[in-house]
């Protein structure tokens, strides 16, 4: 029982030693939740629609969500937005992607 529920919910595990990284450095990240659901449903997108294997669509889902994440963070440190706008507006392009994607 224990190891399915730890097994289970691994992904929340993951998001929250991120977002723990993220506050204790000052900042603040609105966008785990939209990016974790848009990367869920990308990698069932792949192996259900498109037939890929399982390991390749998550290893693909890997690629595009730090990519989303490095693309976020790019913006905050050149541009110096504020990591609130920008993460914020990340959440909608996730979410935005979940829907339309």
């Amino acid at each position: 029982m224990a190891v399915n529920l730890a097994g289970d919910n691994a992904f929340l595990g993951i998001a929250a030693v991120g977002a723990t990284f993220v506050i204790l450095s000052g900042g603040i990240d609105l966008s785990v939740g939209a990016v974790v659901a848009f990367t869920s449903i990308f990698i069932a997108s792949l192996v259900e629609r498109h037939g890929m294997n399982p390991f390749a669509a998550m290893t693909l889902a890997l690629i595009v969500g730090a990519a989303f994440g490095t693309g976020m963070g790019c913006l905050i440190q050149w541009f110096e937005l504020p990591p609130f706008l920008v993460t914020l507006a990340g959440m909608f392009s996730g979410a935005w992607c979940r829907l339309y994607g």
